[in-house]
């Protein structure tokens, strides 16, 4: 994840904390935690999906049939499909946030 990420995080939480509610809104706890959790899944995203990257290419490079075969031979493992599963509920929070769940939060 990139440093840009993590100051546009640190950004939205400042302005979920310190800024004073416009409006009569009130601060959303629950928009801070599901601020929170969106950033840690995806940093642990990245991290994991590096991590499957770096094995396949740089210290499986070797393997018979080249980085994509060896690739194709882990792709049942819990390290990716864990990566994988963290990408689809990143995906599927953040749907169900705009479509739907946002008044939730703003209650």
């Amino acid at each position: 994840m990139s440093g840009m990420t993590f100051v546009v995080f640190l950004q939205t939480m400042h302005l979920l904390i310190e800024e004073p509610p416009r409006r009569r809104a009130k601060r959303s706890k629950r928009l801070l935690v599901f601020t929170s959790v969106i950033f840690s899944l995806g940093v642990t995203f990245v991290g994991l999906n590096t991590r499957n990257l770096q094995l396949e290419f740089i210290d499986n490079r070797d393997y018979p049939g080249g980085p994509m075969a060896w690739g194709r031979t882990q792709y049942g493992t819990a390290r990716d499909a864990t990566a994988d599963s963290i990408s689809v509920a990143i995906s599927w929070s953040a749907d169900c946030f705009l479509v739907g769940a946002a008044p939730l939060f703003f209650r």
